[in-house]
Protein backbone atom coordinates (compact mmCIF):
# COMPACT_ATOMS: atom_id res chain seq x y z
CA UNK A 1 0.00 0.00 0.00
CA UNK A 2 1.49 3.37 -0.97
CA UNK A 3 1.93 6.44 1.23
CA UNK A 4 -1.09 8.25 -0.19
CA UNK A 5 -3.44 5.39 0.74
CA UNK A 6 -1.92 4.98 4.19
CA UNK A 7 -2.41 8.65 5.02
CA UNK A 8 -5.99 8.53 3.75
CA UNK A 9 -6.75 5.64 6.09
CA UNK A 10 -4.93 7.31 9.00
CA UNK A 11 -6.83 10.54 8.65
CA UNK A 12 -10.15 8.76 8.36
CA UNK A 13 -9.41 6.85 11.54
CA UNK A 14 -8.64 10.07 13.39
CA UNK A 15 -11.90 11.66 12.15
CA UNK A 16 -10.20 14.58 10.43
CA UNK A 17 -12.11 15.81 7.41
CA UNK A 18 -10.75 18.20 4.80
CA UNK A 19 -12.88 20.90 3.27
CA UNK A 20 -12.61 23.68 0.74
CA UNK A 21 -13.92 26.56 2.79
CA UNK A 22 -11.95 29.79 2.80
CA UNK A 23 -9.70 31.03 5.59
CA UNK A 24 -12.25 33.75 6.31
CA UNK A 25 -14.69 31.17 7.67
CA UNK A 26 -12.29 30.16 10.45
CA UNK A 27 -13.62 32.89 12.71
CA UNK A 28 -14.18 30.87 15.88
CA UNK A 29 -10.46 30.46 16.60
CA UNK A 30 -9.78 34.20 16.14
CA UNK A 31 -10.75 35.18 19.69
CA UNK A 32 -8.55 32.47 21.23
CA UNK A 33 -5.68 33.31 18.89
CA UNK A 34 -5.85 36.93 20.05
CA UNK A 35 -5.80 35.93 23.74
CA UNK A 36 -2.60 33.92 23.23
CA UNK A 37 -0.97 36.55 21.03
CA UNK A 38 -1.76 39.37 23.46
CA UNK A 39 -0.72 37.31 26.50
CA UNK A 40 -4.00 37.75 28.32
CA UNK A 41 -5.83 34.55 29.22
CA UNK A 42 -6.55 31.73 31.64
CA UNK A 43 -6.72 28.22 30.20
CA UNK A 44 -7.69 25.13 32.17
CA UNK A 45 -7.79 21.77 30.45
CA UNK A 46 -7.58 18.01 30.84
CA UNK A 47 -5.17 16.03 28.69
CA UNK A 48 -7.02 12.74 28.29
CA UNK A 49 -4.64 11.28 25.70
CA UNK A 50 -1.09 11.94 26.96
CA UNK A 51 1.90 11.66 24.63
CA UNK A 52 3.98 8.50 24.53
CA UNK A 53 7.07 8.35 26.71
CA UNK A 54 9.63 10.62 25.08
CA UNK A 55 12.52 8.39 26.15
CA UNK A 56 10.93 5.36 24.50
CA UNK A 57 10.72 6.75 20.98
CA UNK A 58 12.94 8.48 18.49
CA UNK A 59 12.56 12.24 18.73
CA UNK A 60 11.99 13.36 15.16
CA UNK A 61 11.14 17.00 15.85
CA UNK A 62 13.32 18.79 18.38
CA UNK A 63 10.96 21.78 18.43
CA UNK A 64 8.50 19.54 20.27
CA UNK A 65 10.70 19.02 23.33
CA UNK A 66 13.27 21.79 23.80
CA UNK A 67 12.15 24.31 26.41
CA UNK A 68 8.95 22.43 27.21
CA UNK A 69 7.62 21.14 30.49
CA UNK A 70 7.81 17.34 30.68
CA UNK A 71 6.13 14.78 32.90
CA UNK A 72 8.14 12.69 35.38
CA UNK A 73 8.67 9.12 34.18
CA UNK A 74 6.34 7.76 36.86
CA UNK A 75 3.42 9.78 35.42
CA UNK A 76 4.39 9.79 31.74
CA UNK A 77 1.41 7.76 30.49
CA UNK A 78 -1.26 9.14 32.82
CA UNK A 79 -3.92 11.78 32.06
CA UNK A 80 -3.42 15.09 33.80
CA UNK A 81 -5.00 18.49 34.37
CA UNK A 82 -3.25 21.58 33.09
CA UNK A 83 -3.30 25.33 33.65
CA UNK A 84 -1.92 28.16 31.53
CA UNK A 85 -2.16 31.79 32.64
CA UNK A 86 -0.74 34.65 30.57
CA UNK A 87 -0.62 38.27 31.72
CA UNK A 88 1.83 40.45 29.84
CA UNK A 89 5.37 39.32 30.72
CA UNK A 90 4.06 37.03 33.49
CA UNK A 91 3.15 33.41 32.83
CA UNK A 92 2.15 30.34 34.84
CA UNK A 93 2.19 26.76 33.53
CA UNK A 94 1.03 23.76 35.57
CA UNK A 95 0.46 20.05 35.09
CA UNK A 96 -1.30 18.23 37.91
CA UNK A 97 -1.79 14.56 38.78
CA UNK A 98 -3.68 13.21 41.82
CA UNK A 99 -0.49 13.05 43.91
CA UNK A 100 1.91 15.39 42.14
CA UNK A 101 2.03 18.85 40.56
CA UNK A 102 4.75 20.51 38.44
CA UNK A 103 4.78 24.29 38.04
CA UNK A 104 6.65 26.98 36.14
CA UNK A 105 6.15 30.66 36.99
CA UNK A 106 7.65 33.42 34.83
CA UNK A 107 7.88 36.92 36.25
CA UNK A 108 9.45 39.20 33.68
CA UNK A 109 12.90 37.76 32.95
CA UNK A 110 12.90 35.36 35.92
CA UNK A 111 11.63 31.77 35.72
CA UNK A 112 10.80 29.71 38.82
CA UNK A 113 10.43 25.93 38.41
CA UNK A 114 9.12 23.87 41.30
CA UNK A 115 6.95 20.86 42.09
CA UNK A 116 4.76 19.61 44.86
CA UNK A 117 3.60 16.40 46.48
CA UNK A 118 -0.16 16.25 47.10
CA UNK A 119 -1.48 14.43 50.15
CA UNK A 120 -5.02 14.73 51.50
CA UNK A 121 -5.60 17.90 49.46
CA UNK A 122 -2.48 19.62 50.80
CA UNK A 123 0.52 20.43 48.61
CA UNK A 124 4.10 20.43 49.91
CA UNK A 125 6.24 22.36 47.46
CA UNK A 126 9.93 21.88 46.72
CA UNK A 127 12.52 22.48 44.03
CA UNK A 128 16.16 21.68 43.35
CA UNK A 129 16.94 24.40 45.91
CA UNK A 130 15.21 22.45 48.69
CA UNK A 131 11.86 22.21 50.50
CA UNK A 132 9.76 25.38 50.18
CA UNK A 133 12.68 27.03 48.36
CA UNK A 134 13.19 28.02 44.74
CA UNK A 135 15.82 29.83 42.67
CA UNK A 136 15.15 32.22 39.82
CA UNK A 137 16.53 31.14 36.46
CA UNK A 138 16.97 33.50 33.52
CA UNK A 139 14.33 33.38 30.80
CA UNK A 140 15.77 31.62 27.74
CA UNK A 141 14.71 34.04 25.03
CA UNK A 142 16.92 32.39 22.41
CA UNK A 143 15.14 29.06 22.83
CA UNK A 144 11.79 30.83 22.69
CA UNK A 145 12.72 32.56 19.44
CA UNK A 146 13.98 29.33 17.89
CA UNK A 147 11.38 26.83 19.10
CA UNK A 148 8.36 28.83 20.18
CA UNK A 149 6.85 29.75 23.51
CA UNK A 150 6.35 27.24 26.28
CA UNK A 151 2.62 26.86 26.85
CA UNK A 152 3.04 23.55 28.72
CA UNK A 153 4.11 20.03 27.72
CA UNK A 154 5.22 19.60 24.11
CA UNK A 155 1.89 18.30 22.75
CA UNK A 156 -0.09 21.05 24.48
CA UNK A 157 2.33 23.78 23.37
CA UNK A 158 1.95 22.59 19.80
CA UNK A 159 -1.85 22.67 19.86
CA UNK A 160 -1.91 26.24 21.17
CA UNK A 161 0.92 27.40 18.88
CA UNK A 162 -0.97 26.15 15.81
CA UNK A 163 -3.62 28.78 16.57
CA UNK A 164 -1.15 31.64 16.17
CA UNK A 165 -0.61 33.47 12.90
CA UNK A 166 2.53 32.52 10.89
CA UNK A 167 4.25 35.81 11.75
CA UNK A 168 3.76 35.06 15.45
CA UNK A 169 5.67 31.76 15.26
CA UNK A 170 9.39 30.99 14.94
CA UNK A 171 10.48 30.43 11.35
CA UNK A 172 11.48 26.83 12.09
CA UNK A 173 8.07 25.65 13.27
CA UNK A 174 5.73 23.67 11.05
CA UNK A 175 3.25 25.61 8.94
CA UNK A 176 -0.35 24.57 9.57
CA UNK A 177 -2.85 25.75 7.00
CA UNK A 178 -6.61 26.03 7.35
CA UNK A 179 -8.23 22.91 5.90
CA UNK A 180 -11.94 23.43 6.51
CA UNK A 181 -14.80 23.75 8.99
CA UNK A 182 -18.28 22.36 9.52
CA UNK A 183 -20.89 21.04 11.93
CA UNK A 184 -21.13 17.60 13.52
CA UNK A 185 -24.32 15.65 14.24
CA UNK A 186 -24.06 16.35 17.96
CA UNK A 187 -24.21 20.10 17.42
CA UNK A 188 -20.50 20.83 17.75
CA UNK A 189 -18.77 23.03 15.19
CA UNK A 190 -15.18 22.33 14.16
CA UNK A 191 -12.22 23.90 12.39
CA UNK A 192 -9.41 21.82 10.86
CA UNK A 193 -5.75 22.70 10.33
CA UNK A 194 -3.09 20.59 8.64
CA UNK A 195 0.70 20.50 8.15
CA UNK A 196 2.55 18.42 5.55
CA UNK A 197 6.03 16.94 6.06
CA UNK A 198 8.36 15.14 3.69
CA UNK A 199 7.72 11.92 5.60
CA UNK A 200 4.24 12.48 6.97
CA UNK A 201 1.53 14.90 8.00
CA UNK A 202 -0.19 16.38 11.06
CA UNK A 203 -3.78 17.53 11.58
CA UNK A 204 -5.48 19.48 14.37
CA UNK A 205 -9.21 19.86 14.95
CA UNK A 206 -10.75 22.51 17.25
CA UNK A 207 -14.27 21.77 18.55
CA UNK A 208 -16.73 24.49 19.55
CA UNK A 209 -20.05 24.61 21.36
CA UNK A 210 -21.36 27.78 19.77
CA UNK A 211 -18.27 29.99 19.90
CA UNK A 212 -16.86 28.32 23.03
CA UNK A 213 -13.80 26.13 22.52
CA UNK A 214 -14.50 22.82 24.27
CA UNK A 215 -12.00 20.32 22.84
CA UNK A 216 -8.83 20.08 20.73
CA UNK A 217 -7.67 16.87 19.04
CA UNK A 218 -4.58 16.20 16.96
CA UNK A 219 -3.00 13.34 15.05
CA UNK A 220 0.51 13.14 13.62
CA UNK A 221 1.72 10.43 11.25
CA UNK A 222 5.32 9.93 10.09
CA UNK A 223 7.14 7.20 8.25
CA UNK A 224 10.10 5.76 10.12
CA UNK A 225 13.38 4.96 8.36
CA UNK A 226 12.33 1.30 8.05
CA UNK A 227 9.12 2.26 6.22
CA UNK A 228 6.72 1.61 9.11
CA UNK A 229 4.16 4.24 10.08
CA UNK A 230 4.36 6.00 13.45
CA UNK A 231 1.22 7.72 14.73
CA UNK A 232 0.63 9.92 17.77
CA UNK A 233 -2.55 11.53 19.06
CA UNK A 234 -3.46 14.14 21.65
CA UNK A 235 -6.89 15.14 22.95
CA UNK A 236 -7.54 18.09 25.27
CA UNK A 237 -10.85 18.74 27.01
CA UNK A 238 -11.03 22.51 27.53
CA UNK A 239 -12.63 23.41 30.85
CA UNK A 240 -11.92 27.15 30.59
CA UNK A 241 -10.39 29.49 28.03
CA UNK A 242 -11.08 33.06 29.10
CA UNK A 243 -9.50 36.44 28.40
CA UNK A 244 -9.06 37.26 32.11
CA UNK A 245 -5.73 36.19 33.68
CA UNK A 246 -6.37 34.57 37.06
CA UNK A 247 -4.06 36.58 39.30
CA UNK A 248 -3.84 33.97 42.08
CA UNK A 249 -1.64 31.79 39.86
CA UNK A 250 0.89 34.54 39.11
CA UNK A 251 2.69 34.47 42.44
CA UNK A 252 4.71 31.80 44.20
CA UNK A 253 2.78 29.61 46.65
CA UNK A 254 2.55 30.90 50.19
CA UNK A 255 5.60 29.80 52.18
CA UNK A 256 7.90 29.41 49.14
CA UNK A 257 11.14 31.33 49.64
CA UNK A 258 13.33 32.64 46.83
CA UNK A 259 16.98 31.87 47.47
CA UNK A 260 20.12 33.03 45.66
CA UNK A 261 23.48 31.39 45.09
CA UNK A 262 26.13 32.45 47.58
CA UNK A 263 28.85 34.65 46.10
Amino acid sequence: MNMKHLFAIALAGACFLTATASQASAARTDAYRDMLAHHSCTVKYENITPAERIHNREIVDMTATIGRMTSPELYANQPYQGVLVLNGSDKYVEIRYPEYVRCELTKGDDVYRYQGDIKKGSVKYRSDAGKRKVKAQPLDRESQLLYGENFGPSDVSQLFTVMLKPEQKPAGTAYYYYAGSGMLDGGLAYEDYRADYDNGLAAVRYYFQGNQLVKIASATYRYRADGSLDGQKCILKIDEFSSTPEASYLNLPEGMKVVKDKK
